[in-house]
């Protein structure tokens, strides 16, 4: 099996987001070193940064033009990936300051793009609240959508997942820790068969054992469940980094796919053994 085979088997890794760095050569750096790179957010350099405006403030500028120099040839970074502020959770006015162009810049740098719509503030929804709240995602999925791009949602708590995944985002980012079990049983049927993804994100305090971690992952899901999983997976941490040292966050991508290569095995494993017992 080839390097490239193996990825594409095993998951890739995506970062979340945030990094704890203030230098921002070496935090882009770090960035473009993902499997898909990155656009940081620095919250450390801006004591103005909100999870309504994240990476939007004018301390991030900076940060844009190192990015975008560095990701400009296409043939190097094919994919690329942004996160911006969901509709539930963004200040009104970012789309007439910042998130437009940011958009327009970062499509023009890759041959494929993933925007990422974070939507802390789906945790909890309930009711005619919930109800509304899908009504704007699945509108603004709608009209964000284009050729060369993809388009998920990451919601860190517990939400009503079925709902979520009823907005038509391409690829949905997660807590394992908190929604594992709950969003594959909700993925399985429709949208991991219909081309969706799903980006694990693993808690920092699960990375220091690998082997359990992935086995954690195996045994509380179904194994028919666990099949539609194969292949349509990548990895991150559960959420920013922001709030680590910088080796920490350094570390975390060859931490992070220490669990999705134990996983791919175990997951190999269990499907085996299903069809054994079911000859």
């Amino acid at each position: 099996m080839s390097a490239t085979e193996s990825t594409t088997a095993r998951g890739r890794y995506i970062g979340c987001g945030s990094l704890p760095h203030r230098n921002i050569a070496a935090a882009v750096k770090l960035a473009l070193g993902a499997d898909v790179p990155f656009l940081p957010t620095l919250p450390r350099l801006a004591a103005t940064e909100r999870i309504d405006r994240q990476g939007l403030t004018p301390a991030h500028f900076a940060v844009w033009d190192r990015w975008f120099s560095a990701a400009s040839l296409r043939t190097k970074f094919p994919r690329l990936k942004i996160q911006l502020p969901g509709p539930s959770t963004a200040a009104a006015d970012i789309w007439k300051n910042g998130a437009k162009d940011l958009l327009a810049l970062a499509q023009s740098r890759t041959r494929e793009l993933l925007l990422v719509l974070d939507e802390p503030c789906w945790t909890g929804l309930r009711g005619a609240k919930l109800s509304a709240e899908a009504a704007r995602l699945r509108q603004t999925l709608r009209k964000l959508r284009a050729p060369h791009r993809r388009l998920g949602v990451h919601c860190c708590g517990e939400t009503d997942w079925a709902r979520l995944l009823a907005t038509r985002p391409d690829v949905v980012s997660f807590d394992a820790a908190l929604s594992w079990p709950l969003i594959v049983s909700a993925a399985a049927s429709t949208f991991l068969p219909g081309g969706g993804r799903l980006i694990v994100g693993l808690p920092l305090r699960w990375l220091a054992q690998p082997t359990r971690a992935a086995q954690r992952l195996v045994e509380t899901v179904p194994v028919e469940a666990l099949r539609a999983c194969r292949g349509r997976l990548d990895w991150s941490t559960a959420c920013g980094l922001a709030g680590v040292s910088t080796g920490a966050a350094k570390s975390a991508q060859t931490r992070v796919l220490a669990v999705a290569t134990q996983f791919e095995r175990q997951l190999n494993a269990a499907l085996a053994s299903s069809s054994r017992a079911s000859r």
